[in-house]
């Protein structure tokens, strides 16, 4: 492990000395190569966004046009707009924005086969599930992936899965199995 990486919080296990560092971590895998049940379809020159496709914005005469596409072609059941926030750094909202840092930029939908094989209870279930891997996913545009180690008795302790979290709270959650009772150094 590297270890010139920054430290942004630090737990020390009170009974046996082990130490929880928490670290972004700037290497974290896109979110989009996860087995998702959800598919983010992006149109923009200036960036590489949301899941790999073959469609480009030319063929549709309008966004509406690439809408009704997705829900004939790809059995989108649950669809919704994404606007592009392009100012200091960028994210992707849901919903029809204008303004000259947003523009429209895709659509975030679930398609049949993942209402049917269980992904979803509800149409409800897929929104939310929408707006999780949306919140995700900016967290890993906006570069706020964590990491950490844990140190025990001198030596760094190797821990399967000890990144690409997407909150501080989840990687205290998940490192303080390694750790408990924890206590904030």
């Amino acid at each position: 492990m590297d270890e010139n990486i920054d430290v942004i919080e630090k737990y020390k296990n009170k009974h046996d000395g082990s130490i929880l560092e928490v670290f972004y971590d700037f290497e974290a895998e896109n979110p989009r190569e996860w087995d998702n049940c959800t598919k983010i379809f992006c149109f923009t020159d200036s960036y590489v966004l949301g899941d790999k496709h073959d469609l480009k914005a030319e063929q549709f005469d309008s966004f509406e046009a690439i809408q009704n596409y997705l829900i004939k072609e790809f059995n989108a059941v649950v669809i919704v707009p994404l606007t592009l926030y392009d100012h200091s750094g960028i994210s992707l909202s849901i919903g029809e924005k204008r303004g000259w840092d947003t523009s429209p930029v895709g659509f975030m939908f679930v398609d049949k086969k993942n209402m049917i094989d269980g992904c979803f209870k509800s149409k409800a279930d897929a929104l939310h599930t929408i707006k999780s891997d949306l919140d995700t996913y900016n967290q890993y545009l906006s570069g706020t992936a964590y990491g950490y180690r844990i140190y025990k008795r001198n030596s760094i302790k190797e821990v399967p899965d000890c990144s690409e979290e997407y909150s501080p709270s989840e990687v205290v959650f998940n490192g303080s199995k390694f750790v408990e009772p924890k206590e904030k150094d």
